[in-house]
């Protein structure tokens, strides 16, 4: 509306209960101020922002949460990196993808990327949008994640 105020609604049809884990995820994104994003530069490489949030699987119940950060790579790329835990703490994963602006050049957009087991092998695949808040240094994110055995959900990942 035009106070800014917004809805979201994500789902799946319940043909997509099977034996494939897929879900949903959301949370918050942080910029890092600019003075601060060059102390955190490796290299050519630039901080642009954190992200932290939740995992939740299809029927709705919090599975676990992801944390990492996004930002420049050495070679000019939009990536991010985290690392996904369980409820009670335990590696699940680890995240990486890339990102688009929207705004801000370092404001977060869109995001797609996968996730890797503690075995190296990739499990499945994540994607979802960013939104802004007025008056605050990032936004919030939501998503959706698969496994990589429905390519139908497959295609449903932004």
């Amino acid at each position: 509306d035009d106070l800014g105020n917004r809805l979201s609604i994500n789902g799946f049809t319940l043909e997509d209960i099977d034996l494939c884990p897929k879900g949903f995820l959301s949370g918050r994104y942080r910029h890092v101020p600019p003075d601060e994003a060059n102390l955190s530069s490796v290299g050519e490489a630039q901080r642009c922002g954190s992200f932290a949030g939740a995992w939740i699987s299809l029927n709705g119940r919090l599975s676990g949460f992801m944390r990492g950060g996004y930002g420049m790579n050495a070679d000019g790329e939009r990536v991010f990196v985290g690392k996904l835990i369980d409820r009670r703490g335990h590696f699940q994963g680890l995240l990486r993808g890339t990102w688009e602006p929207v705004g801000d050049p370092r404001g977060l957009g869109a995001f797609r990327g996968s996730w890797v087991s503690r075995r190296g092998q990739i499990e499945g695949i994540l994607g979802g949008r960013a939104h802004a808040v007025e008056g605050y240094p990032g936004g919030f994110y939501e998503g959706r994640w698969t496994t990589l055995c429905d390519e139908e959900a497959e295609g449903r990942v932004n």
